[in-house]
């Protein structure tokens, strides 16, 4: 939440009643996100988006050593790494996000044509 602000506005805002249900909904988001496990897998492979930040940030702050966060273990079909510049909220917003956009837009059409070029019953299995 600390990226949303100015710097010199950190210590202030974090100290506001208001800020109670934001770390409230932060505490909710990450319980169930450590608590999930996901079951099952697809036939096909996906496309990671992530941002620059994380393959730049020093090796102590890496979280996962898994580069794909476990998508690899859900898609047999692999699991590309899309880097995108900037931090985590930055690549939604211009200049990164034109880049996103583009690569996103590279990755449905790939998935089209992947998907128009398989046999019916591929396609029926992945629905």
């Amino acid at each position: 939440m600390a990226a949303l602000l100015p710097e010199e506005a950190h210590e202030v805002a974090l100290d506001q009643p208001s800020m109670a249900p934001l770390f409230g909904l932060l505490r909710l988001h990450l319980r169930e996100t450590l608590g999930y496990t996901p079951t099952g897998s697809i036939a096909g492979g996906a496309v990671l988006f992530r941002s620059s930040w994380v393959d730049d940030r020093p090796r102590w702050m890496k979280v996962d050593p898994d580069p794909t966060y476990g998508w690899s273990k859900l898609c047999r079909g692999g699991v590309e790494i899309a880097s995108i510049p900037g931090d985590h909220l930055a690549v939604i917003r211009q200049p990164h996000v034109r880049e996103l956009a583009a690569r996103l837009e590279a990755a449905l059409r790939a998935g089209d044509a992947m998907a128009a070029a398989a046999p019916d019953e591929s396609r029926e299995s992945a629905r």
